[in-house]
């Protein structure tokens, strides 16, 4: 893939992609699955919208082709949440499919208003969407023994915006950055609890509120690698994936050495574990 992105984007535009490429196959190197699957799912989509924009910029160069294409291609169909894969899995395969049918049809418009190029760009990023949730539904891995019981999230995520409008409101312009990426991690989450998907929805309200504890989180724990251990030989008693990807998470940052690793794995072990041992526990 990294061959790939060298193909179809400049170096100044990969810079971002590539560092999250490298992660991604860290992960895979240290079977951390979870983790590189959420690192590679953004590349993904990436790379293949792009390389999908290029193959068809000079065969498509008009609104009337635009529209040929759009219509040829149709609207991707939502598939079955998965009943087979672990927890974890299954929710980075819809996470990314659930965009694919908004992300196509905002593509006709896209190239109306910005341009054809745009307009193929997001035309490829919903294809692209339901290949990268093909792709996790096509591994095959053993079974994680029990499910936890799932619900919805939603009095969570209204108590997590309740915490975000505080510390918006108190933040100056620079610090209120994070908070775009907050709201529209907690958008996908609500999407995917109103439609029953509780572990997608789980998945990504835990990243909004990962990505909420770096802002209040500011200094490391002296005993965050204990914890973290300790954790980890807790959720080996049944389908606990989705606390895995996080603890995953955090053990990639401990193992850089340096302080804002280990305050970024503080985040996840004071805030997002207990969160997500509170969800499955009650």
């Amino acid at each position: 893939m990294e061959r790939d992105l060298q193909q179809v984007m400049p170096a100044d535009e990969r810079a971002g992609a590539e560092i999250r490429l490298a992660r991604a196959a860290d992960a895979s190197r240290k079977g951390r699955l979870y983790l590189a699957l959420h690192e590679l799912s953004a590349v993904w989509r990436l790379q293949a919208a792009t390389t999908f924009a290029g193959r068809l910029r000079d065969k498509v160069d008009s609104a009337e082709e635009f529209r040929k294409e759009w219509t040829s291609i149709g609207e991707p169909v939502m598939p079955a949440v998965p009943s087979a894969l672990p927890l974890a899995l299954g929710a980075l395969a819809t996470s990314a499919e659930a965009v694919a049918p908004a992300t196509y049809r905002a593509s006709l418009p896209y190239s109306e208003d910005a341009g054809i190029g745009s307009g193929l760009y997001y035309l490829g990023d919903s294809q692209a969407a339901v290949q990268f949730g093909a792709f996790c539904r096509s591994l095959i891995l053993a079974d994680r023994g029990p499910r936890p019981s799932l619900r919805s999230v939603a009095p969570d995520m209204d108590r997590l915006e309740t915490e975000i409008l505080k510390n918006y409101n108190k933040a100056d312009a620079t610090a209120r950055r994070p908070f775009i990426q907050i709201s529209v991690t907690l958008k996908i989450a609500r999407e995917r609890d109103a439609s029953g998907d509780y572990a997608a929805s789980l998945v990504q309200y835990l990243l909004a509120r990962y990505q909420h504890a770096l802002v209040t989180t500011t200094a490391p724990a002296a005993d965050i690698a204990a914890r973290l251990k300790s954790s980890e030989a807790a959720m080996h008693n049944g389908d606990h994936s989705i606390g895995e990807l996080f603890l995953q998470m955090a053990a990639a940052h401990l193992e850089n050495g340096n302080p804002e690793g280990s305050r970024i794995a503080t985040a996840i072990m004071d805030v997002v574990i207990p969160e997500y041992i509170g969800i499955v526990k009650r």
